[in-house]
């Protein structure tokens, strides 16, 4: 342990000693990462401490969420192509945004935490149905089961993408970071990709390091793998990391999630200089959008963006001679020829000649393609097989 620790560090661990519950370990947890001093000698020490802080509140979720579950459901089942959850903090808008979207009628009123379970609706958008729910008001230290923190963060990372509502006329700023503090303790990582490294277990060797990884990097990174029990492993960084991402990395139960802000009542007199605020703190972060769901403006930019955060494209088949079908098929951004054939039938694949394709993935309306071709949204397919 590093020598120059601060008193109220000393004194932050020694409650942590005491402390009988988990609600207390977490407390006393979070005291000793705010108080441990932050240069490269404790990197180790901040390290550790972050790992067994987000396993007690792991704990704690899991813990309240049983006790939860045995007197009142909080699970929406997912209907449509996929289901987006639309959090924010008290009074931001979010269950009239809900209801100008969708098909539901979520009460609607001037007080807060007005909603105390999800409530969700059906969004239509060009030929699909995506289910958007409704959480109850997202607060400081939901991460750590206030309020209904476990039943709602788990929600949360079980959602296809996240829709962040804040409210112009009340520090949007100060909102977004309580949301994103919160998120990222939860182990909810947004807009972000898993860092691109390879863990291979061996039988012998000691840990050998390749790939995109600076020198200086070496000796904390073998730390990171021996804290989490690699002795024996092949490691290959693929790109470059900060330290951050390199203990997520090698961290468990994180989930990566997509996600928009919307700066709601922007139709408010003074609320200019709030979004700019807001624009710049946003950067190439985060997606950011002015609406007024009072007045309905900028939803339909909305609806696209909503679709456009869920990495998928929809497809249209065809029969030859025949009208191209209304329902289309949904994949995967960067779906092939191939994938499509397969989610039609096997024998697509066994017997295919050729497709014909119709869109934005072609040249020309009809080109033929192959089983490699990468299909591109509100394309028309027609798959041609022996």
């Amino acid at each position: 342990m590093p020598t120059n620790v601060t008193r109220e560090y000393l004194d932050a661990q020694e409650k942590y000693r005491e402390a009988r519950t988990l609600e207390e370990k977490v407390a006393a947890l979070k005291l000793m990462l705010s108080t441990v001093p932050k240069h490269k000698g404790t990197e180790r020490l901040r390290y550790e401490l972050k790992k067994n802080l987000a396993g007690k509140r792991r704990e704690l979720e899991a813990r309240s969420t049983k006790r939860a579950s045995s007197r009142s459901s909080f699970h929406v089942p997912k209907e449509g192509i996929a289901q987006v959850v639309l959090i924010g903090p008290p009074n931001s808008g979010k269950s009239l945004l809900l209801n100008r979207l969708t098909n539901a009628e979520a009460n609607v009123a001037s007080y807060p935490f007005t909603s105390n379970k999800p409530r969700p609706g059906m969004m239509d958008y060009v030929d699909v149905q995506i289910q958007l729910v409704e959480m109850p008001a997202l607060i400081e230290d939901v991460s750590e089961g206030k309020w209904l923190g476990p039943k709602m963060l788990s929600m949360v990372r079980n959602a296809d993408a996240i829709v962040i509502v804040v409210d112009l006329c009340q520090s949007p700023v100060d909102q977004l970071e309580m949301i994103l503090g919160e998120l990222e303790s939860a182990g909810i990582r947004l807009n972000k990709g898993q860092p691109a490294v390879r863990v291979k277990r061996t039988d012998r060797g000691g840990i050998e390091l390749e790939g995109d990884i600076a020198d200086e990097d070496r000796a904390y990174v073998l730390g990171l793998l021996q804290s989490h029990g690699y002795h024996n492993a092949s490691v290959v960084f693929l790109e470059r990391l900060s330290r951050g991402d390199m203990e997520d990395a090698f961290a468990e139960g994180l989930a990566y999630k997509r996600a928009i802000v919307l700066a709601n009542k922007g139709d408010m007199p003074g609320t200019e200089s709030s979004f700019e605020d807001l624009r710049v703190r946003c950067g190439g972060e985060f997606p950011l959008f002015p609406i007024s769901a009072k007045k309905g403006k900028g939803l339909e930019e909305i609806r696209k963006e909503i679709f456009g955060s869920l990495s998928v494209i929809r497809v249209y088949t065809k029969v030859p001679g025949q009208n191209p079908e209304k329902k289309p098929l949904v994949l995967g951004s960067g779906a092939t020829v191939e994938d499509l054939a397969g989610n039609l039938h096997k024998r697509f694949i066994s017997n295919f000649r050729f497709a014909r394709i119709w869109g934005a993935s072609v040249n020309f309306g009809g080109e033929m393609v192959g089983l490699t071709h990468t299909l591109a949204d509100g394309d028309v397919v027609e798959v041609h097989a022996r």
